[in-house]
């Protein structure tokens, strides 16, 4: 079997089996929470509580500063451990520095029996009942076994170290550590597996087939084959309907503007009257196997569209496989070239879609997204900011962490199907996250009634908005009284951020703001949808960081409290609407083999050859699983908003989408399809 089948089938069944022990662990808490209900109701209130236990709970891991953090506002439970079901004795909360004391009746162990101790550590998660009002379903995180036949009245557990929701201090960028034995602290909601498994069985098979035949014959299946063995992808339904239109420049600059890739055009500094898209790869170590020339493309707005009149293309000297190699002269491509301007889009069309999967899709969705879950989970507990942002980041560490062998490091699909290695990938996705900020961050502006991305985009942040403010509104006392939270949570959030990155271009031609002192770019530049360039940068162990922290203060304020609403937004719109749309359309974008993909290989007569010259395409193995990849990542989401199908997300949202139907459908947008967390 080969090594990415095998890999692909014991991560399925691995989802399985957490699926079997998610609902195996739900039917047990619901069991521990009926048995904790009763002992409470039996017992006779506090007057038969003469012993007590204390003790503190601290993160196992210490911060970046070297502190031990506590582990605040979060559920102990003390036991008596027995042959039989053990007795519940009592339960509290740790406080803000994570100390706690359980008082308790020894009674309450049985007759005759001294209690044998035992602490248990829990966290919950939420749902929302028919009157819209919380459920919690608690989880247990960690146990301590205390002292048997315990008579003392006061016994003291001491400082207790729990692994839970812990940075991994080897990682590019803030992801979460799981030890070689250890475990992820979330699992896929049960429903999930299953609508994999009934979305992929159509495209396993395909797949597994190709690779048995690639295993008797490397040259085979034939590329043909392999398409015609998979679902048609838009650019084919395209050309059926009208012959050689996925070719043209109008489909090339409709897909710039609302595919897969969606991108931000600026102005050409050097002729405002052109927009302007520039994508830069030689600062990165490459394979010389594929080419991953620098692209500039520029346009021209026509008929609402922005047309490419002209593409340079920049390759690197062969054999020369290390960051900033020596390159060729750059080659310029007019649309009046003829076939060698077909050649060019189609190196420009791939580097805009590696660009999108791993910018775009990857970094600025997934990354970005679990670098405010961990915070998240770590210290918005008592907080009703969790019922807001719980829905939205969940899962989000599970998908991350199979990507890093499914996506990334050696044997990844994108170290093996484009000319990063799997060092430059780390490189690039630590700076692409070290340019991303929630601070004053907008969608960008419509350039033209098509575009589409844009006015969408506008239009689900205008549904957020609102639906923040409301729901800041709803909560202020609480948000008020437990805002300490707040503060721990920006604390961790500005401490593990990347170091803000400013490339060599950028630094070069930047201006100094004579308000802030602070290097921006000129008026050529699309601010929107990118980091504050005017605002000074945190700094944090000596270096400038990405991220602004949201409070200084363990009392709200109107600063923080602002920044707070803005930092929810951000979050919840790169989790749902930018991840959906960048990754429902791989499909469309990625789903024919000599249309796009992430990378070209060098072939037998270079890059610039026509369609048909198949030694610049994928090979058969890496072909299939082309699709596969797209197929999969596109098409078997689990997890919207509207269906709310874990009844998590806060009817509120769901109710303000619907009312915007409409205007969403005039953009062609089904809200059913918004995805309400990144789990794909």
């Amino acid at each position: 079997m080969p090594q990415s089948t095998s890999k692909d089938l014991r991560a399925l069944g691995r989802q399985i089996w957490n699926t079997v022990c998610e609902v195996v662990r739900k039917k047990i808490e619901s069991i521990r929470q009926w048995r904790v209900a009763w002992a409470k109701k039996r017992s006779g209130g506090d007057a038969g509580k003469t012993h007590r236990v204390t003790g503190r709970l601290l993160f196992a891991y210490a911060s970046p500063q070297g502190e031990r953090l506590p582990l605040h506002n979060i559920r102990v439970e003390l036991w008596d451990r027995d042959f039989g079901p053990d007795d519940f004795l009592g339960d509290g909360d740790t406080d803000r520095e994570g100390r706690f004391e359980i008082r308790y009746d020894p009674e309450d162990a049985g007759w005759n029996d001294h209690p044998d101790l035992e602490l248990r550590v829990l966290d919950c998660e939420h749902t929302y009942d028919g009157q819209k009002q919380v459920v919690l379903q608690y989880r247990l995180v960690a146990i301590f076994p205390g002292p048997e036949n315990v008579t003392q009245e006061c016994y003291d557990f001491g400082d207790l170290s729990v692994a839970y929701w812990e940075y991994d201090p080897e990682a590019a960028t803030p992801r979460i550590h799981v030890s070689e034995q250890g475990s992820l602290p979330q699992a896929y909601a049960p429903g999930r597996a299953t609508h994999m498994l009934h979305r992929v069985g159509e495209v396993e098979i395909v797949k597994r087939l190709h690779l048995a035949e690639n295993r008797r014959d490397p040259e085979r299946p034939t590329l043909e084959k392999i398409q015609a063995d998979y679902p048609e992808s838009l650019t084919i339904k395209t050309d059926r309907q009208r012959p050689g239109h996925s070719r043209s420049d109008e489909f090339f600059a409709e897909r710039i503007l609302n595919g897969m890739s969606a991108s931000i055009l600026d102005r050409d500094p050097r002729n405002p009257d052109r927009l302007w898209l520039h994508h830069h790869w030689n600062s990165y170590e490459q394979d010389d196997v594929h080419a991953m020339p620098n692209v500039d493309v520029w346009f021209e707005m026509r008929d609402g569209l922005p047309f490419p009149v002209e593409i340079a293309l920049q390759f690197r000297q062969r054999g020369h496989t290390e960051a900033n190699a020596p390159q060729d002269a750059p080659l310029h491509f007019k649309p009046g070239d003829g076939p060698r301007w077909e050649q060019a889009k189609r190196v420009a069309r791939v580097s805009a879609a590696l660009f999108a999967e791993l910018d775009v899709h990857f970094a600025q969705t997934h990354l970005n997204t679990e670098q405010y879950a961990i915070p998240v989970y770590r210290n918005l507990r008592a907080n009703p900011l969790r019922y807001l942002l719980h829905p939205h980041v969940k899962e989000v560490v599970i998908i991350n962490h199979e990507a890093n062998t499914w996506l990334l490091g050696e044997t990844g699909y994108i170290t093996r199907s484009t000319a990063f290695t799997a060092a430059s990938i780390q490189k690039r996705v630590r700076q692409t996250v070290g340019t991303l900020d929630w601070k004053n961050w907008k969608p960008r502006r419509a350039i033209s009634p098509r575009h589409q991305y844009a006015r969408a985009a506008n239009l689900f942040w205008e549904v957020l908005t609102e639906y923040v403010d409301w729901f800041f509104g709803e909560h202020r006392p609480q948000i008020e009284e437990h805002w300490f939270e707040v503060r721990r949570f920006s604390d961790d959030l500005v401490a593990h951020s990347v170091p803000f990155f400013l490339c060599g271009y950028l630094r070069g031609c930047s201006e100094v703001d004579p308000v802030s002192g602070v290097k921006k770019p000129g008026d050529w530049f699309q601010p929107d949808e990118r980091i504050d360039f005017s605002i000074p940068r945190a700094v944090g162990g000596g270096e400038e960081k990405a991220i602004q922290p949201v409070t200084h203060s363990d009392v709200c304020d109107n600063d923080g409290w602002e920044n707070m609403k803005q930092l929810c937004r951000y979050v919840i719109f790169h989790a749902t609407f930018m991840h959906t749309w960048s990754n429902s359309r791989q499909y469309d974008d990625g789903g024919e083999l000599t249309y796009n993909g992430l990378g070209l290989r060098y072939g037998d007569r270079g890059v610039l050859v026509p369609e048909t010259d198949h030694s610049i395409a994928p090979p058969p193995a890496l072909a299939t699983q082309q699709l596969w990849f797209a197929w999969l990542l596109s098409q078997t989401g689990y997890g919207y908003i509207m269906k709310n199908e874990e009844h998590d997300v806060h009817p509120k949202l769901v109710e303000l989408l619907r009312r915007r139907k409409a205007e969403f459908a005039a953009l062609d947008i089904d809200i059913n399809t918004i995805q309400s967390r990144t789990n794909i």
